[in-house]
């Protein structure tokens, strides 16, 4: 089940500009993977007939997958770095610590979370008229460095990607 729309009649959302911009000034997006053509970010991106899990990935890489099912699209990254396709995956996702992918994907992988601070308000044409998402964010950074290590990096993030007050590095 969708954890935006409960009725998975559509994982069709669009990033909100400002949070987008406010990543891509740090980071140098080259590639939207989960993308349409009316809410890619990016001028590179794959759209689901071109489907982004079948696809090599390149560059830095922005993914805002369909939340319904986040995790091929966690493992599609973790196995294109590995094999140094991709220099840096960027996810936005919901925060669940509740799921095996969160404990078997993320948390032994990631270098940098992000915890959103709000609820993200997704546009797009499938959006809730401006409603928020039901669940809290996290942004999730991955590199080719996949130790097993977990993350060096926590902070807390606005809903427009500014840093709040809240800054950790964790230590390696």
């Amino acid at each position: 089940m969708s954890e935006i729309n409960p009725n998975n009649e559509n994982d069709d959302f669009r990033t909100p500009r400002d949070l987008f911009s406010s990543l891509d000034d740090r980071f140098s997006f080259t590639l939207d993977a989960a993308a349409s053509h009316d809410n890619a970010l990016c001028p590179d991106y794959f759209t689901e007939d071109d489907d982004g899990l079948k696809q090599k990935w390149s560059g830095v890489v922005w993914c805002n997958p369909p939340y319904s099912n986040v995790e091929p699209w966690i493992s599609k990254a973790l196995a294109e770095l590995e094999v140094k396709n991709c220099e840096m995956v960027v996810f936005l996702l919901n925060m669940d610590s509740s799921t095996r992918w969160f404990h078997e994907l993320i948390l032994p992988f990631v270098r940098e979370l992000h915890l959103v601070r709000g609820r993200v308000s997704f546009g797009g044409p499938h959006a809730m008229n401006g409603l928020c998402n039901p669940k809290p964010s996290f942004v999730a950074v991955f590199d080719q460095q996949l130790e097993n290590i977990g993350a060096r990096y926590l902070t807390c993030i606005d809903t427009g990607g500014m840093p709040t007050l809240m800054q950790t590095r964790l230590p390696i």
